[in-house]
């Protein structure tokens, strides 16, 4: 968040309200583990990586058996469906990414960099087979 936001005088007297600094409230909008933005994010980039290899499978089961089966986007509405709820039951419900930071918080450098390393190699397939699908399909 730019400096200049945190001192403009609405924002400020919010911050001073709340008796927290202005690091502190940076780290409430942006990392707090319950409800911040970087939570959203990754929720989103999970759905979404989740829902492109359904519909990359879709399109990759529909053009290896040949069928001849039109795709809408009621189709793409559809499978984010299973997507979303999939995240939901295996992350979101009950908090249950929480139990698992204090497990991260205890790797050592080596392993979060391999670890930051295939998560985004997994997002890259994700991506790519999406890319790929498509491709096929027209």
């Amino acid at each position: 968040m730019s400096k200049h936001l945190l001192n403009m005088p609405f924002v400020k007297k919010g911050w001073e309200k709340e008796g927290v600094t202005a690091k502190e409230f940076i780290d409430n909008i942006a990392t707090n583990k319950y409800y911040g933005k970087n939570i959203d994010l990754a929720g989103g980039v999970l759905i979404s990586m989740v829902w492109s290899v359904f519909i990359s499978t879709f399109f990759l089961v529909k053009k290896a058996f040949q069928l001849a089966y039109e795709i809408n986007s009621f189709h793409f509405f559809l499978l984010m469906i299973p997507a979303y709820l999939i995240c939901y039951f295996y992350v979101f419900r009950k908090n249950i990414y929480l139990k698992h930071f204090e497990f991260y918080e205890k790797w050592s450098k080596h392993i979060k960099r391999r670890n930051i390393i295939i998560t985004f190699l997994s997002i890259l397939f994700s991506v790519a087979l999406f890319a790929f699908s498509i491709l096929f399909e027209f």
